[in-house]
């Protein structure tokens, strides 16, 4: 019924016991000769129904283990029902490649004990003992670091091994070997606390597939950790870009800002310092001088005949003087206020974690344009606003506004492209009912550079940038945000000088329905 193992090593010395044949029919010339008493058919039903309820329930548990999104969760249960099976006192999942105890002694990953069976042995216990008898374990043990299943029992066994498994509580144990990637991980151990258990290579091959299989589980749970661990790192990663590019446009448009607020106090000092304020000191003090006789020096001095025609042509260039000042400082102050507000709007993003909260759309677009607001100017963009009636969503203001920054400082810069013309942007939301459910749709336009359709594909790739001194993980970052959110981001490009669009897409969920 089953194939022998090839070379089974199950215990030390010559007085191993081997597996017993597959069943309680002969084989003879290659054909299987029936059961004659009927002791020989009761026991051939017997095994047969053992084997069938094996097959079964290592059936159940490949099922429950290939399929379980926690193997610690699903395992338990999984191996109970072999346990019972196959009729030992206890079942254990060790780890000794990864996992570990402190003193050295092997970390158990799952332990199942019958009703009535006896404890398992202090972890202490496994490493106590003279070296003869960790001397004996260690031989004892080598077939399954090699990968091969290993037998052991008090009576069969070399006294030191003997004596160990007497303090384990041990009358025989079959430890299966679990494989990582070719590599020992650990092992099953099926321990029979009453009687030497009599296992047949069908049950030892069965118990085999079964340790493949949790290798394979717990290769698939480690594996799906680290790519967990891999993307919650890509993710802050680009959190961290999407709020470095935040303050890059913010120190931009604060630079722009110092710009226009350097040449208003420049144009204001010059002013000052050119008055004609100085002529009417000199006035004043030739009226000083002439203050006895005042009215014959204005009357009868050709000085002063001109003296007050020369007072209301300075009344006029100072009133002008003033109005002119008063622009620069107008603008001056405007100057600052706008820094004031770029500020502002940073510091109320700064140090933003994910946070899901009622936002207005509309006013976290004006925030984006406000921190991009001095660069447009400087380029002389347009911006073309198309916002629909949108009600508070509940959304993660931080990703949202680092998508929306992005966009628009791409848009700015696929414009300064191509500088023979004047350029427009657009920026549009709406609430798209197209397909079930509503989504958020948010849609910047540019009528720069455009996009060539090799590069469409490659957009979102992390590095990937089109240009000079670019770092290409730009909109990688916006469509890691949108992922996050359960949204979405696309890009369209009829070709290379006729612009480009950027739409997000992000679930409808609005804030009166949380409420």
């Amino acid at each position: 019924m089953g194939a022998p193992l090839e070379n089974p090593r199950f215990t030390l010395g010559d007085e191993a016991p081997q597996p017993r044949p597959d069943s309680a029919i002969v084989q003879r010339s290659g054909a299987a000769e029936e059961p004659r008493t009927p002791l020989e058919v009761d026991a051939y039903r017997a095994e047969l129904h053992r084997r069938e309820q094996l097959l079964k329930a290592v059936s159940n548990s490949i099922a429950e283990l290939l399929t379980a999104d926690s193997i610690r969760e699903r395992l338990p249960h999984a191996l109970q029902q072999i346990a019972e099976v196959v009729g030992i006192d206890r079942m254990l999942v060790v780890e000794t490649r990864w996992g570990g105890n402190a003193d050295g002694s092997p970390k158990p990953y799952f332990v199942w004990v019958a009703p009535g069976a006896p404890p398992l042995a202090d972890p202490r216990d496994i490493v106590a003992g003279n070296d003869e008898e960790w001397n004996a374990t260690a031989d004892w043990m080598r077939p399954v670091f090699e990968g091969r299943v290993s037998f052991g029992s008090q009576r069969t066994s070399p006294p030191a091994l003997g004596r160990f498994l007497a303090r384990l509580n041990v009358i025989s144990v079959l430890l299966v070997p679990i494989m990582i990637r070719g590599k020992h991980w650990g092992q099953i151990g099926f321990d029979d606390c009453h009687n030497e258990h009599d296992w047949t290579t069908d049950e030892i091959n069965t118990l085999k597939l079964l340790a493949d299989v949790i290798g394979v589980a717990i290769t698939r749970e480690r594996s799906m950790e680290e790519l967990l661990e891999a993307q919650s790192e890509l993710m802050t990663t680009a959190r961290q870009a999407g709020m470095a590019q935040i303050a890059n446009n913010v120190l931009h448009n604060v630079g722009n800002v110092l710009n226009s607020v350097n040449v208003s106090a420049g144009l204001i000092g010059a002013k000052v310092r050119n008055s004609k304020a100085q002529g009417l000191a000199k006035a004043v003090q030739l009226m000083n001088e002439h203050a006895t006789d005042l009215g014959d020096f204005l009357s009868r001095d050709e000085r002063g005949k001109t003296l007050p025609g020369y007072l209301n042509k300075l009344v006029t260039v100072l009133a002008a003087e003033k109005q002119s000042i008063g622009d620069e400082l107008e603008s001056l102050t405007k100057g600052i206020d706008h820094i004031k507000e770029i500020v502002a709007t940073q510091q109320s993003y700064a140090g933003a974690t994910s946070l899901i909260e009622p936002v207005q759309i509309k006013d976290l677009m004006e925030d984006a344009l406000r921190m991009n607001a001095a660069s447009m100017e400087r380029h002389q963009i347009r911006v073309v606003k198309e916002f629909a009636e949108v009600p508070l969503l509940m959304l993660d203001r931080h990703l949202v506004l680092q998508i929306l920054v992005n966009l628009i400082g791409n848009a700015k810069n696929a414009m300064d492209g191509v500088p023979d013309r004047s350029h427009h942007i657009t920026l549009r939301t709406e609430i798209t009912r197209s397909a079930a459910p509503p989504r958020l749709r948010i849609r910047v336009e540019d009528d720069g550079e455009g996009i060539a359709p090799e590069n469409l594909a490659r957009l979102f790739a992390h590095g990937f940038t089109t240009r000079k001194n670019g770092h290409g993980f730009g909109l990688h970052s916006c469509a890691l945000a949108a992922t996050e959110m359960a949204g979405t981001m696309t890009a369209h490009s009829d070709g290379p000088g006729k612009g480009a669009a950027f739409t997000l897409d992000l679930p409808v969920n609005p804030a009166e329905r949380i409420r």
